[in-house]
C-alpha cells in the first residue's frame, strides 16, 4: 500500500498512543490508517514486533503495538483466516517474542499473552519445537558476570510468567491438540516450576525468619511459579506424576503455615506477600465447589494412596484447623480470606458432591478414597472442638456489624441464607457448621442441644460478650430448624424462654444489647415455624404471631421490625398456616408493615417489605379487603418517591408495587374500577416503550393489566386508550407474547365492538403480520414455516373469539370486511390450505400454487389444522360473505372448483383434532359447502365417499354425546383457573351459550345444511345419484334421517 513503511507504520502507532486530548483528530486519523495497514500490508505485524522488542522505542508505543500485534494474532493467525498472516512473517514474529527481555513492565504480560495465543495454534504435533526448550533454558540461565545478574533476572521471570499464560491458554483447551502435546511434557514442566517455587519461596522464609526485608522480585518469582503449578494441578490431573504433586502440596502446605501463623504481620503488611498466601489456598479451594484436588489426586488410580493422604490428607486440613484455632477472627481482609478458604477446604472435604466422578465405575474408588481421610482427620474430638471453635469464636457478631447496625441498619437485615460464603467469615461459618452437622447428626446433635440448653439457662443480660455468644447459638439452631425439629422441644422452649426474650428490654439510653437477643429471636421464630407440620402448629401459631406483633411495634429498633415482620410474613406464608389464626394480628401487621417501608431507604431492603406484603395479601386473599384503603394511600406514595433512586432500584421497587396491585385487583374483584386512577398510570408507564427502563416491567405490567381487564364489568375510555400499547408488545419473545393475546381476549370479550371500532386494523394488521412474519411480506413458503406452533394456537384463539363475540354482536360481517382488507383472512385461508408434510399429511389432493401461498410442504400439520377450524366456523357464520371472497380469490388460480379443495383441506387436518367440538365444526362447515350444490365436490366418488365419511361420523358423534356442545377451544392457557369466577370468565361462558351450537345443536344444523343440498343438487333423485349411490349404506342410512326444518332459526 502507498505510503506504508515501517517507518510510516511506527510513526502512526506513536501517533495512536499519545494521550494528548489536543490530538484528538490525528489519534482518529493514525487509527484509520493502521485498520486499514493491517489487512492489506503482509509485513504490517512483523514491524510491530519489531516494535514491540525494540528498547530504544517509548514504552507507550511499545503498549500500543503489542495490543494491535495481539488482535492480530487473535484474528489471523489461523491458516483458515481471511488474509492470514504470512508463514516466513509467522517464524520471525515467534523468534521476536521470545528473544523479549523483560525490560518493560507494562508490556511484560501483553507479550506472554501473545506468545501464548501462539502456542494455542502452533505447539500442536511440536509445530513450536524451540518454544518449551528456550523458555526452560531461561529459567535455569545463571549470570555469567555480576554486571548480568539483573538482565538474566528480568528473562527468568518473562519466561516463568510466558510459562504461566502458556498453561492457562492451553489448560482451558481441555480436547484441543495443544493440549494433548503439553500432556506429554508437562511433567517436565511442573519440574522446572515446581524448583522455581521451592527456590524463591524458601528464600522468602528465610528472610521472614531473619529480619530482613523481601525483595519484591523474589515474592513475584514465587507466586508466578505457585500460580503455574496450579494451573496444571487443577486442569492436567490426568498427566502428572502424583507423588511429584504430593510433594509440593505438602511443601506448600508447611509454607502456609509458618507465613500465617509464625510471619502474620509481615503477610498483612505486604500486598505480594498476601496476594501469594491467598493463591496458597486457591490451590486447594475451587470456590466453585466442582473439584477438590485433594479427592482428585486421590482418585488417581483404583487403591487409597495412603502415601497422599499422610502427607496431604491429613496435614493439610490439620493445618487450616490450627489457623482457625490460633488465628483471631479480625476484620483483615487477608486474614479472613485464608480463614475462608481453610473453611471451605474443610467444608469441602464433607461434602460428597463436591467432587463426583462422571465415570459410575470410578464412583465405589472415589467414595472409599473419601471415607479413608474424613475417618483421619473428622475424628470424634476434633468434629465436637470445630463445632465449639466455630459457634464462639466466628459465627457471633463482630464489632464491626455492631456498629454498622447503629451507621447502616439496613445490612444488618439481610437474610442469613442472602450472604455470600466467599466474601462473609460468619456466612462462611455457620455454611460450615451446617455441613458439620450433616456429617454427622448423632454426634453433634446432643452437643447443639447442650448449647441451647446453656445459653437459655444461664444467660448474662449485662454482659454485651455473653448476649453476643448466646445470639450465636439462637443463628445455629435457626440454620438448623429442618434437622433438629423432630425433638419436639419447640413449643415448651418459646413458651417458656423465647416469648419471655422477646419483651427484654434495656433502660433508656442502653438498649443496644438487649435488642441483639430481640432481633435474634424474630429471626428465629420464623425458622423453627416452617418444619413444623399441623398438630404442632395448630399449638403455638397464635402465640407466635402475638410475639412477632409485639415485635413489629413502632417504639421498637427498625432491624427488630424488619426480621419480625419477615418472620411474620414466612409463617404465615406456609401451605399449613391458618389464615383464622392469623386474622386477629393483620391489621397490626399491615399497618406496622406500610410504617417500614416508609421508615426504610435501602430499596433492596424495601423490596423485601413488599414481596413480605405480598405474601400475606395473597394468603389472605378477599378476607384482606379491610385492609385495601390504606394500601391504595401509602403505595402511590412508594411509586412516586422511587423516582429518586438510582434506575435499578427504581424498577425492582416498581415491579413490586406492580405486583401488590396485581394482588389487590384480584381481591376487590369488580370493584376494582375505583382504583383505576391509580393502576392504569402504572400500567401505561411499564408497557410504554418510550419510558427508559419499560423492559424492566412491562412483564408485571402485563400481568396487572390483564386482571385489570378480567375483573372490568365496562370498557372505560382510560382502559380503551391503554389498548394502543398492545402492537409494540407482539413484537415481544414467545411467551411474553402468550399474556397480550389473553388481554385482547379479554378486551374482546369486555367489548367487541368498540375495541375493533378503533383498533381492528392495526389489530388485524398486526395478526397477519404474525403470521406470515413481516407486514410487507406476501405469504409465502419461507415465511410461513417459520410460523411457531404455539404462536399459531395463540392467533387462531384470538381471531376465534373475536369472530364468535362478533356473531354475537350481529356484526361479523363488518369483521370478515376488515379481515379481507387487512389481509387476515388470506392468511387465514392460505395457511389452511397449505399441504401438510408427508408422513403428517393425508391424501391432500393436487393442489396448486395458489397466490395466497398454499400448495406446499413443511408446516406442521396441526398448526395447519387450527387455521383450517377458524375457516370452517366463518363458513359456518357466513357462508355467503366467505364463499364470495373465497369465489373472487381463488377462481383466479384454480376455477369454480375451490370448495373441493376447501373440503380437501378440512378432510386432511380432521383427525388432527382431539376433542369433538372442532370436529362438530368441520361437520358443520363441510355440510355448509355441500349445501351450496358446488359441482366440484361431487364430481369425483372417492371425494364424495370422504366427505360423506366425514359428515356422518361426526352426527354419529354428536348423536352419541349429545350433552358434550359448546364453545369451541382450540387453545387453554397454561394457568386456565376452573374455579375462576372474573366476570371475564362469565363472559366467556355467556359466549359460549350463545355460539351456534349451543343454539340450536350441531346435529340439526348439519341435517338442515343437507337437506338445502338436496335442494340445490335438483331434488332428491339427483342427490341419491350424486351422494347416497356412490357411498356405503350406512353412510347414507345416516344422511337420510328427518331433516328438521329450523334453518330461518339459524342463520
Amino acid at each position: 500500500m502507498d505510503g506504508c513503511s515501517p517507518d510510516a507504520i511506527l510513526e502512526a502507532v506513536r501517533a495512536a498512543a499519545t494521550q494528548d486530548p489536543r490530538m484528538a483528530a490525528h489519534i482518529k486519523q493514525a487509527g484509520v490508517m493502521l485498520k486499514a495497514w493491517e489487512a492489506n500490508v503482509p509485513y504490517y505485524y512483523t514491524v510491530l514486533q519489531a516494535i514491540v522488542t525494540n528498547s530504544d522505542i517509548e514504552p507507550e508505543c511499545r503498549q500500543m503495538a503489542v495490543t494491535q500485534l495481539y488482535h492480530g494474532i487473535q484474528n489471523r493467525w489461523r491458516k483458515t483466516c481471511s488474509k492470514p498472516i504470512l508463514p516466513d512473517d509467522k517464524l520471525k514474529i515467534r523468534a521476536g517474542l521470545l528473544s523479549y527481555g523483560g525490560e518493560v513492565r507494562a508490556i511484560n504480560k501483553h507479550v506472554a499473552d501473545c506468545i501464548a495465543k501462539i502456542a494455542s495454534q502452533d505447539v500442536a504435533r511440536n509445530g513450536w519445537p524451540e518454544l518449551f526448550p528456550t523458555i526452560f533454558s531461561a529459567l535455569v540461565s545463571q549470570p555469567q558476570r555480576e554486571s548480568d545478574t539483573e538482565n538474566v533476572g528480568r528473562l527468568q521471570k518473562q519466561a516463568l510468567l510466558t510459562l504461566y499464560r502458556i498453561l492457562k491458554e492451553i489448560g482451558s483447551r481441555p480436547v484441543s491438540p495443544a493440549r494433548a502435546f503439553v500432556d506429554t511434557i508437562v511433567n517436565d514442566v511442573l519440574s522446572y516450576t515446581t524448583t522455581a517455587c521451592y527456590k524463591s519461596t524458601t528464600a522468602v522464609l528465610s528472610a521472614l525468619e531473619h529480619g530482613q526485608s523481601v525483595p519484591e522480585e523474589l515474592i513475584m518469582t514465587a507466586r508466578v511459579s505457585l500460580k503455574c503449578n496450579r494451573v496444571m494441578i487443577l486442569s492436567m490431573s490426568k498427566s502428572l506424576n502424583s507423588q511429584t504433586v504430593w510433594a509440593f502440596l505438602s511443601f506448600i502446605s508447611d509454607c502456609l503455615a509458618k507465613l500465617m501463623v509464625s510471619h502474620l504481620e509481615a503477610v498483612v503488611d505486604n500486598q505480594q506477600l498476601s496476594k501469594f498466601v491467598q493463591h496458597i489456598g486457591k490451590i486447594y479451594v475451587n470456590e466453585n465447589l466442582e473439584k477438590l484436588v485433594l479427592y482428585q489426586y486421590l482418585m488417581s488410580s483404583q487403591e487409597v494412596d495412603e502415601a497422599g493422604v499422610n502427607s496431604v490428607g491429613l496435614k493439610t486440613p490439620r493445618i487450616y484447623y490450627e489457623m482457625l484455632v490460633r488465628l483471631p477472627p479480625e476484620e483483615d481482609k487477608v486474614v479472613a480470606t485464608v480463614l475462608m478458604q481453610g473453611m471451605l477446604f474443610l467444608r469441602q472435604m464433607l461434602d460428597k458432591n463436591t467432587y463426583a466422578p462422571k465415570d459410575q465405575a470410578q464412583r465405589p474408588f472415589f467414595e472409599r478414597a473419601r471415607q479413608f481421610v474424613l475417618e483421619r482427620v473428622f475424628t470424634a474430638s476434633l468434629t465436637q472442638n470445630l463445632l465449639g471453635l466455630l459457634v464462639s469464636k466466628y459465627v457471633p457478631l463482630t464489632a464491626t456489624d455492631l456498629e454498622e447496625w447503629e451507621c447502616e441498619p439496613g445490612l444488618m437485615m439481610m437474610d442469613e441464607a442472602d450472604k455470600n460464603t466467599t466474601q462473609s467469615l460468619n456466612a462462611c461459618a455457620k455454611a460450615f457448621v451446617v455441613e458439620l452437622f450433616k456429617y454427622n447428626k448423632q454426634l453433634l446433635g446432643p452437643q447443639i442441644m447442650d448449647m441451647m440448653r446453656v445459653a437459655a439457662e444461664s444467660p448474662n443480660l449485662d454482659s454485651l460478650n455473653s448476649i453476643i455468644q448466646q445470639d450465636a447459638v439462637y443463628s445455629i439452631l435457626g440454620m438448623l430448624a429442618d434437622e433438629l425439629h423432630e425433638d419436639g422441644r419447640f413449643e415448651a422452649w418459646f413458651r417458656g424462654r423465647l416469648a419471655q426474650e422477646a419483651t427484654l428490654r434495656g433502660p433508656p439510653g442502653n438498649d443496644g444489647s438487649y435488642r441483639i437477643i430481640r432481633r435474634r429471636v424474630a429471626w428465629l421464630l420464623g425458622q423453627l415455624m416452617r418444619p413444623l407440620g399441623p398438630p404442632e402448629r395448630a399449638n403455638i401459631e397464635a402465640a407466635v404471631y402475638s410475639t412477632l406483633s409485639q415485635l413489629l411495634h413502632p417504639s421498637e429498633d427498625i432491624v427488630v421490625r424488619f426480621m419480625a415482620f419477615q418472620s411474620l410474613s414466612q409463617c404465615f406464608d406456609d401451605m399449613d398456616a391458618s389464615v383464622d389464626a392469623f386474622l386477629p394480628f393483620a391489621a397490626d401487621a399491615m399497618a406496622n408493615g406500610l410504617q417500614l417501608l416508609a421508615l426504610i431507604d435501602d430499596p433492596t431492603r424495601q423490596t423485601s417489605v413488599f414481596h413480605h406484603l405480598s405474601g400475606i395479601l395473597a394468603k389472605l386473599d378477599t378476607k384482606a379487603r379491610p385492609f385495601i384503603p390504606m394500601l391504595v394511600e401509602a403505595l402511590p406514595r412508594h411509586w412516586v418517591g422511587s423516582e429518586g433512586v438510582a434506575m435499578d432500584d427504581l424498577f425492582m421497587v416498581r415491579s413490586h408495587l406492580l405486583n401488590i396491585s396485581h394482588i389487590l385487583v384480584k381481591i376487590v374483584g369488580e370493584e376494582s374500577s375505583f382504583f383505576y386512577p391509580m393502576f392504569i398510570p402504572y400500567i401505561e408507564y411499564s408497557v410504554d416503550e418510550t419510558q427508559q427502563g419499560h423492559e424492566m416491567l412491562w412483564q408485571e405490567a402485563l400481568v396487572l393489566w390483564n386482571t385489570v381487564l378480567a375483573n372490568a364489568i365496562q370498557l372505560t375510555p382510560e382502559l380503551l386508550g391503554l389498548f394502543r400499547f398492545v402492537f409494540p408488545l407482539f413484537e415481544k419473545g414467545q411467551i411474553e407474547v402468550a399474556i397480550v393475546f389473553r388481554i385482547v381476549e379479554n378486551y374482546i370479550l369486555l367489548d367487541p365492538l368498540s375495541v375493533l371500532q378503533a383498533y381492528a386494523v392495526p389489530l388485524f394488521g398486526s395478526l397477519r403480520q404474525l403470521t406470515i412474519g413481516s407486514s410487507s411480506e406476501e405469504l409465502s413458503r419461507t415465511s410461513i414455516s417459520r410460523l411457531d406452533p404455539e404462536l399459531a394456537n395463540a392467533i387462531t384463539h384470538t381471531i376465534d373469539t373475536t369472530a364468535q363475540a362478533c356473531r354475537g354482536a350481529n356484526s361479523f360481517r363488518a369483521l370478515a370486511d376488515v379481515m379481507v382488507s387487512t389481509g387476515m383472512l388470506g392468511a387465514i385461508i392460505g395457511v389452511a390450505l397449505i399441504e401438510g408434510t408427508e408422513e403428517d399429511r393425508g391424501d391432500a389432493g393436487d393442489l396448486d400454487d395458489l397466490e395466497s401461498g398454499s400448495g406446499f410442504n413443511g408446516l406442521p400439520a396441526r398448526v395447519r389444522a387450527r387455521f383450517a377450524t377458524l375457516l370452517a366456523r366463518f363458513m359456518v357464520y357466513d357462508i355467503e360473505a366467505i364463499g364470495g371472497y373465497l369465489d373472487a380469490e381463488l377462481s383466479k388460480s384454480i376455477g369454480p372448483q375451490w370448495p373441493r379443495i376447501v373440503v380437501r383441506a378440512l378432510l386432511d387436518t380432521y383427525d388432527f383434532h382431539t376433542y369433538n367440538r372442532p370436529r362438530y365444526l368441520y361437520g358443520m362447515a363441510v355440510a355448509t359447502l355441500m349445501a351450496t350444490g358446488n359441482p366440484s365436490l361431487f364430481e369425483n366418488q372417492n371425494d364424495v365417499v370422504r366427505l360423506v365419511g366425514l359428515v356422518s361420523g361426526v352426527m354419529v358423534t354428536i348423536a352419541m354425546n349429545s350433552d358434550d356442545d359448546g364453545l369451541l377451544q382450540t387453545y387453554v392457557p397454561s394457568d386456565f383457573d376452573e374455579d375462576d369466577n372474573t366476570p371475564a370468565r362469565r363472559r366467556q361462558l355467556e359466549l359460549q351459550e350463545k355460539d351456534v351450537m349451543m343454539l340450536l345443536g350441531a346435529l340439526n344444523y348439519i341435517r338442515v345444511q343437507l337437506g338445502g343440498c338436496e335442494t340445490n343438487l335438483g331434488g332428491p333423485a339427483v342427490f341419491r345419484e350424486l351422494v347416497l349411490d356412490r357411498v356405503d349404506p350406512d353412510l347414507a342410512r345416516t344422511l337420510l334421517n328427518p331433516v328438521v326444518s329450523v334453518a330461518s332459526e339459524i342463520m
